[in-house]
């Protein structure tokens, strides 16, 4: 059951989309906050991005237009994975813990 709740950006890296690491997906993440919504985005939405270049933007499009994707990403939001940015306590260090 907790693999449902990973973060949203694991989810994204995870699909493996060209061109997008950890970073790009945490970026990708905090702007769309669920799958659904990314998997809709336009180029001329990806690129408006702080740090989504052009080619970045293109992968993106072409892995969503992809209908093996699309059916692979929509089996997950079936399951309740990816539909939301939700972040859990132990996605912070320590220090943040303690402050919370």
């Amino acid at each position: 059951m907790e693999s449902k709740s990973r973060p949203l950006h694991r989810v994204i890296f995870a699909l493996g989309i060209p061109r997008v690491g950890e970073q790009t997906a945490k970026i990708l993440a905090d702007k769309f906050g669920d799958l659904r919504k990314l998997m809709n985005a336009s180029y001329d939405e990806l690129v408006s991005i702080k740090d989504i270049g052009p080619e970045t933007a293109t992968e993106i499009v072409k892995f969503f237009k992809d209908e093996n994707n699309k059916k692979l990403v929509e089996e997950l939001l079936a399951l309740g994975v990816g539909t939301s940015n939700s972040t859990s306590k132990r996605d912070f260090g320590p220090l943040f813990r303690r402050m919370r």
